[in-house]
């Protein structure tokens, strides 16, 4: 028959203290704060280049100038039209309005062009 053996593990010297590492932390020793840990306070992103009032301005312009430069060119305009480009960003110029191309072809272009095609 077998005889099991049972076997003590001691360690000399060794206290087992309290856990700090454990504990909740009471104080902030960090120069970092957070005050509020919402996302109401955040922006929503980067402001607008343009105001409302500078945007339904330079698009009533647009539109104002699509039919006569419709009338002296013989092809179809198009947003893509290097003479509407040209002419959105001298605008755009003018009204002190620094947006890319992409941003006056969304803001401006295309709500004037479906404004123009409506009434034609």
């Amino acid at each position: 028959m077998r005889t099991e053996k049972k076997h003590e593990l001691a360690a000399k010297d060794y206290l087992l203290g309290s856990l700090i590492f454990s504990a909740p932390a009471l104080t902030q020793t960090h120069l970092l704060k957070a005050n509020d840990f919402s996302t109401k306070h955040l922006n929503d992103g980067r402001p607008p280049r343009m105001t409302a009032e500078v945007k339904a301005d330079l698009i009533a312009k647009m539109e104002r100038w699509l039919p006569e430069k419709q009338a002296t060119t013989c092809t179809r305009l198009t947003q893509k039209h290097p003479a509407v480009k040209n002419y959105v960003r001298e605008l755009a110029e003018k009204a002190g309005v620094k947006a890319s191309d992409y941003t006056l072809k969304t803001q401006i272009l295309r709500p004037a062009f479906r404004n123009w095609r409506r009434r034609n």
